[in-house]
């Protein structure tokens, strides 16, 4: 059997997590494939993540203590820190990147400068989406990669969404599960609820999520005063408030793919994001949800209560095609 171990150093709640947690689930049965998580213990920012991770891991590893890991294939999926001390303690026949990010758009020049010795020492890079794929040829022109979307158990999901959860009553009930900073724009989504408030709709708003963005955090406080918000906090279970919403509300500037947007359509709620390229990877977003310009100038409030019922009866047809296969395929070619 091969040994694959999948690293990550900044390990908490969120959709780099939720992909390996599917991955791990999805291969622990596997007669080909061991697949194991390797971690720096010092950056846990939520233990229980690592956790959650490790029932479905063949083993765990802190890679930050150890003085060499071996394993036939390497998957990086760090992109915020160039860990070029972490991947010369790896002996691996193969270092894959997994990239979750636009490397040129949502890091620093610095950071970007910093990561050309870390890249040099990935033979191969797997992009979550063409718009990551264009970023990456953007900064390393030659670098070998292929796009495969991010894999979700869409059983886990939908069993998950049964469990009752009580939610205040309104005619317009709006979720966001994320992680609570400004890369996810919430200074946007609340100039949406804004306008929604000022219709005089009766609504509510949930965030489902936690950061350390104090900038962020103190902009929804002040918002709660003033608009009908509700902060869940984290939780492990954000699928019971999505499959009860109308609306899944994501107006974050930059996507490299987004979890949330397609766990929305899983469950058949339809979505309301900015107009992202990202978004049009996927067959008819226009049908699954409102694209809106960055000023917000094309919201039509009446269209948006009108074409609910429209957006859920084509989500309820709606299949998200996995790509595990893909995977399978890469770590097979790899001797």
């Amino acid at each position: 059997m091969k040994d694959i171990t999948l690293f990550f150093d900044l390990i908490f709640i969120g959709g780099i997590e939720t992909c390996f947690n599917d991955m791990f689930y999805t291969f622990k049965n596997s007669k080909e494939f061991n697949l194991s998580l390797a971690h720096i213990y010092q950056y846990y920012t939520q233990q229980e993540s690592v956790i959650q991770l490790s029932k479905n891991a063949k083993k765990v590893i802190d890679i930050g203590t150890s003085d060499e890991l071996n394993t036939d294939i390497f998957v990086s999926a760090t992109m915020i820190f160039p860990y070029d001390e972490i991947l010369n303690k790896v002996k691996a026949k193969h270092k894959i990147g997994w990239l979750h990010a636009i490397p040129d758009k949502q890091c620093t020049y610095e950071n970007i400068f910093k990561y050309r010795e870390y890249y040099k020492q990935i033979e191969y890079w797997v992009c979550v989406s063409e718009e990551v794929k264009k970023g990456l040829k953007r900064l390393l022109p030659t670098a070998k990669c292929e796009v495969i979307h991010n894999t979700i158990n869409i059983e886990r999901i939908k069993t998950l969404s049964k469990e009752n959860v009580k939610m205040k009553k309104a005619d317009l009930t709006f979720v966001t599960s994320a992680r609570i900073g400004k890369e996810k724009g919430f200074d946007k989504a609340i100039d949406f609820i804004d306008k929604i408030h000022k219709k005089g709709i009766n609504y509510v708003w949930y965030i489902i999520g936690a950061g350390v963005d104090s900038k962020t955090i103190q902009l929804i406080q002040k918002a709660m005063k003033k608009y009908n918000i509700v902060i869940t906090g984290h939780e492990t279970n954000p699928y019971k408030y999505i499959v009860n919403a109308d609306y899944g509300l994501l107006m974050s500037p930059l996507e490299s793919w987004s979890n949330f947007y397609d766990e929305c359509h899983i469950l058949g709620v339809p979505t309301i994001t900015l107009d992202l390229p990202v978004y049009h990877e996927r067959d008819n977003p226009q049908k699954m949800g409102m694209l809106l310009k960055n000023d917000l100038s094309n919201l039509n409030i009446d269209i948006l209560l009108f074409k609910l019922r429209e957006y859920k009866a084509y989500l309820r047809h709606y299949e998200y095609i996995n790509e595990y296969d893909k995977w399978v395929s890469l770590f097979r070619k790899l001797n």
